[in-house]
């Protein structure tokens, strides 16, 4: 096929602010996760596909399946959509007390 690119799981990226891998990236419309710092100034690695585990809400269970929202103020997930930007879906169950939710984008 003449015309394929790539598989299109990672977006190579100018990022505006400074991440370190792991760190939840919105760039436009589309959502990622940092594949390795990023200085803001240097091309960036972000995966744009794939099942993360990010910082949730303090207090808040999650369950499978849930849509997934990021709260920008503290950088976690929670499952209010009012005020928040939908980055995908919960893939496992999180209770109140787990610091973390695992949530597939892409």
């Amino acid at each position: 096929m003449k015309n394929y690119i790539e598989k299109g799981e990672f977006l190579h990226t100018v990022l505006e602010d400074t991440v370190k891998g792991g760190d939840l990236v919105i760039k436009e419309d589309t959502i990622g996760v940092a594949v390795s710092d990023g200085n803001g100034i240097d091309l960036c690695a972000v995966a744009v596909e794939g099942v993360f585990e990010l910082p949730k809400a303090t207090g808040v269970a999650l369950s499978q399946g849930k849509k997934a929202y990021f709260i920008s103020a503290d950088k976690t997930v929670t499952g209010v959509a009012s005020g928040n930007t939908l980055i995908g879906y919960v893939w496992e169950t999180a209770d109140a007390t787990n610091p973390v939710v695992r949530v597939k984008i892409g």
